[in-house]
């Protein structure tokens, strides 16, 4: 068996982030003109000081998410990152679960993210057939198919099977998590309600 050179201290490391054993990042960013529109719609938005990132707000279901949504129907050609956050604002608390709450289900909502995390639109589940939660802590998934991010996973989180405890016990209208979707230079981060 032939063994690989030794590195030297002097060498450069790999420059292909695959051969580090890491995800790939997004691949794909939201067009400047989808950001445009869904400001004009009524998204907040926001950058960081360099402007290199930029962080878009919306409501699922308000009318810069609806531009987002016909934006990302018709999306054909990269990969996103998804995770919650329980991080009601002011106008969420009087349908917002107590912090204690907020835990459980974004430790529940992420479990959701990761089952959906490999489907395509073409392998949806039938119904809410969907694993358990996961005993895992997560994070950060890179969604296959980004189109699946939408109202696949929203309906499920918003409708899930029984074994998700906490999310079906919520009544409608409660506050759930905020959706992050993570794309190359932008951040679409919608509150969701049941």
């Amino acid at each position: 068996m032939a063994s690989s050179p030794r590195q030297e201290p002097d060498d450069e490391p790999p420059m292909d982030p695959e051969s580090w054993g890491m995800p790939l990042i997004p691949n794909a960013e939201v067009p400047q003109n989808v950001v445009d529109a869904m400001k004009v719609a009524g998204a907040t938005y926001s950058t960081m000081s360099d402007g290199g990132l930029c962080m878009i707000e919306v409501r699922h279901g308000d009318h810069a998410w609806e531009v987002y949504e016909k934006w990302l129907n018709l999306f054909d050609g990269g990969t996103m990152l998804v995770c919650a956050s329980f991080r009601p604002t002011v106008d969420e608390f009087d349908v917002c679960p107590s912090r204690e709450k907020g835990s459980h289900i974004t430790w529940e909502v992420n479990s959701i993210v990761h089952h959906f995390s490999g489907l395509t639109m073409d392998n949806l589940p039938v119904g809410q057939r969907i694993p358990a939660p996961t005993a895992d802590t997560l994070v950060i998934e890179k969604m296959r198919d980004p189109r699946v991010a939408l109202d696949p996973l929203i309906e499920c989180l918003r409708d899930p099977p029984d074994t998700y405890e906490t999310l079906h016990g919520l009544p409608a209208g409660s506050y759930l998590c905020d959706l992050q979707h993570i794309w190359t230079g932008t951040i679409v981060m919608m509150a969701i309600f049941k």
